[in-house]
């Protein structure tokens, strides 16, 4: 039951993010002290706000109202775009489910020093599986969750399970690191080739992404 509530808090957190401010103004200024250096949601007040127009509640900020004000405080002169494929064809499997190899990817990083530093594309063994992933840098609601039960967001286990009952014909030998990146061409044309070259040496026939 936990590990439920666990999964549907960090999947609810991909569309919206959790902030206190004191007035919709401070929203703003302190999303232009956002801190680029350790990259992260750490913000600052540019000035005092008397204590009468002070907001005490907190309250979400939509997702994609919370990214337009993040770019535009970046000092960028448009608007975030967010990615469109309208001519993205629908794939068939090539066979079954059952007879399908899973490969697994997701935006948390490795647990080490390099997946703590440099957010990349990274390739992790699935055997064993890890016991934690590095998560902080990523935008769920740390208020009212966590990524302590790495299951929750990483489902190797459930996959072993039905590769034993016979309903899928494995799990590939190793998972694979994708960053979250707001530049579409590093996504387009350097993370996602090279996320798709290794699901084909891995042989796998369907991948599934997980984000966090």
């Amino acid at each position: 039951h936990d590990r439920i509530q666990n999964y549907h808090a960090a999947l609810s957190s991909c569309y919206s993010a959790f902030f206190i401010f004191p007035t919709p103004l401070m929203s703003i200024q302190r999303l232009k002290a956002f801190s680029l250096r350790h990259k992260k949601l750490s913000f600052t007040p540019l000035k005092k706000v008397p204590k009468e127009n002070q907001l005490k509640e907190v309250y979400d900020v939509p997702y994609m109202e919370r990214t337009r004000e993040y770019y535009k405080a970046q000092g960028y002169k448009e608007f975030y775009r967010w990615a469109q494929h309208q001519e993205t064809p629908f794939t068939k499997l090539a066979k079954p489910v059952r007879e399908s190899r899973i490969g697994l990817i997701t935006t948390a990083m490795p647990d080490t020093k390099n997946g703590r530093e440099n957010r990349g594309v990274y390739s992790t063994p699935t055997s064993p599986p890890p016991d934690s992933m590095y998560t902080q840098e990523l935008s769920w609601h740390k208020a009212v969750t966590h990524t302590n039960d790495v299951a929750s967001f990483l489902p190797i286990n459930q996959l072993i399970k039905l590769r034993d009952e016979g309903k899928i014909k494995g799990l590939t030998s190793r998972f694979h690191s994708l960053p979250t990146d707001y530049s579409q061409r590093n996504t387009n044309e350097r993370d996602a080739p090279e996320i798709l070259n290794r699901l084909i040496e891995d042989k796998a026939d369907i991948a599934i992404l997980v984000p966090l």
